[in-house]
């Protein structure tokens, strides 16, 4: 009951609107041929059609790459939510917005083989999904095509596009690795890396950490600067926001407090929201891009919120974090929402 069988509208959506245009557009990519494949690894496509969560989970898999193969570039195309996470980031040379839908990613994919030329493309999600990933790694004419898998040889692979022609490898990790930041660093190790490192990281522009400190000028000198992450990418996951305020008041009751609210533009409302429930003043970033928030978070001391993106970039920039869970009691092991697969690792 807690994950609940798709309707039969979904079902067919998923069948002939992603995963027989995948098959026969993937059939006809193979047989144009792969580029050739000489023994090394100079170019690397990771592919990440994900959420911002997941793209933090990726960085300890492309420290693991650049550490390994040094002398290799790295090209991340990623959600355009997304991508920004890596214009600051050290470990890859290019970074590509990837937009929704069937158009961006043929587009992807053949920017990728005409352009780019990667010798090896990595895709480190295991769930299915819809963000045309394997088509997108077929396409790419890569040698070497890696994927995470859940699934068991046989028709669960066929069914989530995790077999040939779309990959030439796909790798499972033991049942005993749950959390994503490791699961993925499994890639690294199929691919020949001994030394992986699980700690998150993340990076900002020195004009991201100037805009962040001259927010922080116009706050109380005095108080503990608490951000308090109030939106995330679906609703479930929302605590409502006069509990965020109530939560914000009792705090301030034990202490002096600077509240410092997290969202995106698009929560602007829900910001507002907080701030008409809350008796404690907060404040927070007009328009704040993904660098300044990271700039912002690593001003802070603590960190409470959804579970949800900036959740994960406050453990990735250092912070203690409190989550307010979406995870139903007594689910599956496999939900997308589970601690022990998506918990903020700090």
């Amino acid at each position: 009951r807690l994950m609940k069988r798709p309707g039969l509208s979904a079902r067919l959506s998923y069948w002939a609107g992603y995963w027989l245009p995948s098959w026969l557009m993937g059939l006809v990519a193979a047989g144009m041929g792969s580029h050739r494949d000489n023994g090394e690894t100079r170019r690397i496509a990771v592919l990440l059609p994900e959420h911002l969560g997941d793209g933090v989970f990726t960085i300890p898999l492309l420290r693991a790459l650049r550490e390994f193969l040094p002398g290799a570039r790295i090209l991340v195309a990623a959600a355009p939510a997304v991508a920004p996470l890596f214009e600051a980031c050290p470990l890859v040379q290019e970074t590509k917005v990837w937009p929704p839908g069937f158009l961006a990613a043929y587009q992807l994919g053949r920017m990728l083989r005409v352009e780019w030329r990667p010798d090896l493309v990595i895709v480190p999600r295991a769930d299915p999904d819809r963000g045309w990933a394997a088509l997108v790694a077929v396409i790419s004419g890569a040698p070497r095509r890696v994927s995470l898998t859940d699934c068991a040889d046989g028709w669960e692979r066929v069914r989530r596009l995790q077999c040939a022609p779309f990959f030439t490898e796909t790798v499972r990790p033991p049942a005993e690795v749950r959390h994503e930041r490791l699961r993925r660093l499994m890639l690294a190790r199929h691919l020949g890396a001994t030394q992986v490192d699980p700690q998150l990281e993340v990076w900002e522009t020195p004009a991201a950490t100037s805009r962040a400190a001259a927010f922080f000028s116009t706050l109380p000198a005095a108080g503990r600067r608490v951000a308090v992450g109030i939106g995330a990418s679906t609703g479930q996951r929302i605590w409502p926001a006069e509990r965020f305020a109530r939560l914000i008041d009792q705090l301030g009751a034990g202490e002096p407090i600077v509240p410092v609210l997290i969202g995106s533009p698009r929560e602007r409302n829900l910001m507002e929201a907080v701030r008409a429930a809350a008796r404690t003043p907060v404040y927070f970033p007009a328009d704040a891009t993904l660098g300044e928030t990271v700039a912002v978070l690593r001003g802070c001391s603590l960190f409470i919120g959804n579970d949800s993106g900036p959740a994960h970039l406050a453990a990735a920039a250092g912070l203690p974090v409190v989550v307010a869970s979406a995870h139903p009691a007594g689910a599956v092991g496999n939900h997308p929402s589970n601690p022990a697969k998506c918990a903020p690792a700090c």
